[in-house]
């Protein structure tokens, strides 16, 4: 009974994952093909409209801090359904009162919250539900952000044609409550468990650590060690004692910056650069969805390479990158239909290995319990490093 329980909540643990990921991911593909929209009916210029998508990459990847903060105190479940509320309750908002791009910067930071603290947990949750086939349950569920970026641009593309951008995010805000049903399938774990019991009881030690400084009759003493437990509370909660104890994560840390720098502006400016050739709207969504395609192929691929190759994860995760990085240079170059889904489709496989393998370099350098964590500071320097490019 139990192993047949285990096989039950692994399988939601995967479709969870694999769903919140089609859903997010191919929101944050399908940008550019609001920003289009937003050009014509705001008649802004491109700069403002790019502040969009500037603050909603920054704050969906750096709520991962808040995430993994949560973490410790709350469920992957519960943090996913409130991820998903607020997101489609932002999304409602913005498609029925919003009629100014100041306002849709306002709610596209509340619905990157939601959104970022869920997408922490559908990442996080794998490694405490899997160890003998993580392999194969990560590339599975990272195929969702491949399948995301290939039939959401279309879908949306669809409803913008059809219903103008307030219509198809309104009916996106009932698309992405299904991120609530995603976190209900998400069943604690025993190893998910043991971690917050973990975690609870060194805060409990650090607090009885300090607890001598309460023991003075003077007021100001106890006010200060008040302080002191809150903010080693907040230190233990964000594991900021990584920074000055892995040496190696460091390095991930400033790899995740790297990272920022190079992919966001892809998939913000592919499809008004496509449109700028002369590209019809149309073929510019294709081109979206292509790079979903080869993020799918990718993502798959990187599953085999887990538990296959003979190559170590670091050499396959440092050649990915490296891949990447040359297709990126190589993209503003293309001006035609098939040069630019050549790149588009190679593009897209090379960061879907990368983007499924950093979660085993997190667990490799930090450890299971604290790779929450690493996860969250590698997606929250993610998160500067985009800033910085627009």
């Amino acid at each position: 009974m139990a192993k047949n329980s285990s096989k039950f909540r692994g399988f939601g643990v995967i479709l969870s994952g694999f769903i919140t990921r089609v859903l997010i991911v191919g929101l944050y593909s399908s940008l550019g093909l609001f920003f289009i929209e937003w050009n014509e009916y705001f008649s802004a210029s491109a700069t403002k409209i790019s502040l969009v998508g500037s603050v909603f990459i920054g704050i969906l990847w750096s709520s991962s801090l808040l995430g993994s903060s949560l973490s410790h105190r709350l469920s992957f479940r519960t943090i996913t359904i409130v991820g998903g509320l607020i997101a489609a309750c932002s999304f409602t908002i913005t498609s029925l009162l919003v009629d100014s791009l100041d306002y849709i910067i306002a709610t596209f930071v509340v619905a990157g919250v939601g959104l970022g603290i869920a997408y922490l947990s559908a990442q996080a949750v794998l490694l405490f539900n899997f160890d003998k086939h993580l392999g194969k349950a990560t590339s599975l569920a990272n195929c969702g952000s491949g399948v995301g970026m290939f039939i959401i641009p279309l879908s949306f593309r669809y409803l913008l044609d059809e219903f103008g951008w307030r219509g198809c995010l309104f009916i996106a805000a009932g698309i992405y409550t299904n991120i609530c049903v995603c976190g209900a399938l998400l069943r604690p774990s025993p190893s998910e468990k043991h971690m917050r019991k973990h975690q609870k009881v060194m805060v409990t030690i650090d607090a009885e650590n300090t607890s001598f400084v309460g023991l003075t009759s003077d007021p100001n003493d106890s006010i200060f060690t008040t302080i002191m437990k809150s903010l080693q509370g907040i230190a233990n909660s964000l594991d900021i004692s990584l920074f000055y104890t892995n040496a190696r994560f460091v390095a991930y840390f400033v790899v995740g910056f790297l990272c920022g720098m190079s992919f966001p502006p892809i998939f913000i400016y592919l499809a008004p650069k496509a449109v700028q050739d002369g590209l019809t709207k149309t073929e510019a969504s294709y081109l979206l969805s292509f790079v979903g395609l080869g993020g799918t192929t990718g993502r798959f691929a990187s599953g085999v390479f887990v538990d296959y190759s003979p190559f170590t994860l670091s050499s396959i995760y440092a050649l990915s990158y490296l891949i990447s990085g040359i297709l990126a240079l190589l993209l503003p170059l293309g001006n035609t239909f098939a040069v630019l889904a050549t790149i588009s489709v190679s593009f897209g496989f090379s960061t879907g290995v990368c983007h499924c393998l950093y979660i085993f370099v997190a667990k490799e350098f930090v450890g299971l319990d604290k790779s929450p964590g690493a996860v969250s500071w590698f997606n929250a320097n993610y998160a500067f490093g985009s800033s910085d490019t627009w």
